[in-house]
C-alpha cells in the first residue's frame, strides 16, 4: 500500500468514526473544533463528508483522540491501519 492510499483509508474510517469518537466525549462540533483548531463548519463538512480531511487534521484528530483512554480503545479497534501508518511514520522520521 502506498503513502496515498494509506491515508486516504485512514480518513476515510476516521471521518466514519468522528461522531461517535467526538459523542464519547461529549463534546458538540464547536468545542471538538475549537479543541484541534479547525472552524464548526470544517467539522460538520468533515463529519457530513462534503470535504475531505487534511493530513495534518488527521494527524492532528488521532493524537487528540489518543490522549483519552476511551477513544484511544475504541481507535484501536476500528479498521484504521496503525501498524502501516507506524512504520510509514518511523520512515519520515528516520531519514
Amino acid at each position: 500500500m502506498n503513502e496515498n492510499e494509506l491515508f486516504d483509508i485512514s480518513i476515510q474510517v476516521l471521518t466514519r468514526n468522528l461522531p461517535v469518537l467526538r459523542k464519547m466525549l461529549g463534546l458538540t462540533q464547536s468545542e471538538f473544533a475549537d479543541i484541534v483548531g479547525l472552524s464548526r463548519q470544517t467539522v460538520v463538512n468533515i463529519e457530513n463528508e462534503n470535504q475531505k480531511m487534511k493530513r495534518t487534521t488527521f494527524m492532528a484528530i488521532m493524537y487528540f483522540f489518543s490522549l483519552n483512554r476511551k477513544t484511544a480503545v475504541y481507535l484501536k479497534n476500528i479498521d484504521i491501519p496503525y501498524k502501516q501508518l507506524k512504520q510509514w511514520l518511523a520512515l519520515k522520521t528516520n531519514m
